[in-house]
């Protein structure tokens, strides 16, 4: 059993750590921000399109925080395709990156007036 040990932690470990730093960006600092807007933080749609989209009609102070946000998750994306890529080789990462290409060209931006209507 110990043989198999370290080749599960070596998978599981980033894979955790991934998730717990993916949770902590959601709810620390995105949840937050969809509600300051007036955007409901549960619907997957509206944060599709904060995130890869942006928002139209917002204050200054609201986009400083939303290229925050932006760079953030950029950073956890290129984790991601990281160990992809050490894992899965060069075409998993290629396939995950045109999944991304695709929600970039697919969203819209958010407009905040939305959420009041």
């Amino acid at each position: 059993m110990s043989e198999m040990l370290v080749p599960v932690l070596t998978f599981l470990a980033p894979t955790f750590i991934i998730g717990v730093l993916g949770a902590w960006l959601t709810f620390r600092y995105l949840h937050p921000f969809l509600l300051e807007i007036g955007a409901t933080p549960w619907n997957r749609r509206v944060t599709q399109q904060v995130l890869f989209a942006g928002v139209v009609n917002a204050e200054p102070q609201q986009l400083l925080k939303l290229r925050k946000l932006r760079v953030f998750y950029s950073g956890l994306i290129a984790l991601v395709l990281l160990f992809a890529g050490m894992f899965l080789g060069f075409g998993a990462v290629v396939f995950f990156g045109i999944l991304l290409s695709f929600n970039f060209l697919l969203s819209r931006p958010f407009e905040v007036t939305e959420a009041n209507k």
